[in-house]
């Protein structure tokens, strides 16, 4: 009852009204595949998911949670900046795991003006931060922070449509691979950066895990521009040095261009060279305009 309570009273702050009809303008992407986002039918709560929850997925939650310079940004200029973006309220409208009410909370938003551009960066990757945060500090119980996360993943699938709709900013001819390292599994930051890219007008190959061999092909049999790797943790820096060094050595690109993100390199530059990486990227903005700078110098632009 205190729940229905609260979201009463937060949609009531933010238009008054809780209209079924808002919801019929977005339809998930049929082209957004996310697959391996957290089935809400289908947890798993054994030790070996809660172990991935606290290893993998909450770290690297992170990735697309930093700042990003508005002169500098791809995110459409019409954003209504005096619609404040409450984290912590949304982040415990994604606990009531109401799914419904979640998408009228962002409807609104969008009704005030606020792009999904900012909804995406300033609201549910944060959010999803926040999550993992109530976890680790033993406010919330380590099933209701993995159901609020696949929550996420569905809002995110059903507005990628959408946002993908709006101008990103064209990189031309730009075929690439975006990956996590060893031992880690795709998240919710690379799907975001996933729609990032595709917006921008990448040919995006989507890795759910880091498969060498399958890699290794992949670079030696087609042309690939550009490859892009995220870390969530610093434990296996020296295997990825030897995993990018293997794919520059096999490509059949002899100019791949390899970037990486990931709070393993947030805070610690030197890691970059270090690997052999061309470039870091501290979110899906930055990565666009980083992979957009390599591809006009690579075309002599």
């Amino acid at each position: 009852m205190a729940s229905l309570t609260r979201s009463s009273q937060t949609l009531e702050r933010l238009s008054g009204s809780y209209d079924d009809d808002v919801l019929k303008r977005y339809r998930p992407s049929p082209q957004f595949d996310c697959s391996h986002a957290v089935d809400l039918t289908e947890i798993d709560r054994s030790e070996k998911l809660r172990q991935t929850i606290e290893a993998e997925i909450i770290p690297r939650l992170m990735l697309l949670h930093g700042p990003v310079a508005p002169a500098e940004s791809d995110a459409p200029t019409n954003d209504n900046a005096r619609v404040c973006l409450d984290v912590e309220e949304f982040a415990e409208v994604v606990l009531d795991l109401d799914l419904k009410f979640a998408r009228h909370y962002i409807e609104l938003l969008l009704e005030q003006g606020v792009t999904l551009d900012r909804v995406f960066l300033g609201l549910m990757a944060p959010a999803a931060q926040r999550l993992g945060d109530l976890w680790l500090s033993d406010e919330r119980s380590f099933a209701e922070v993995t159901i609020g996360l696949g929550l996420l993943q569905q809002l995110l699938r059903i507005y990628s449509s959408a946002f993908q709709a709006e101008s990103g900013g064209e990189i031309e001819s730009c075929r690439m691979i975006l990956s996590p390292t060893r031992a880690e599994q795709h998240t919710f930051g690379l799907c975001v950066l996933d729609l990032y890219l595709r917006r921008a007008g990448c040919d995006v190959e989507l890795c759910s895990r880091f498969e060498l061999p399958a890699m290794s092909r992949m670079v030696k049999g087609e042309w690939i521009d550009v490859i892009g790797l995220s870390a969530g943790c610093d434990v296996l820096i020296d295997e990825l040095s030897s995993d990018i060094k293997d794919l520059r050595r096999v490509s059949f690109n002899g100019s791949l261009r390899i970037i990486v993100g990931g709070p393993a390199f947030i805070g610690q530059p030197e890691r970059v060279a270090k690997v052999g990486a061309d470039g870091f990227a501290e979110d899906a903005p930055q990565a666009v305009r980083l992979i957009r700078g390599m591809m006009r110098r690579a075309a002599g632009g």
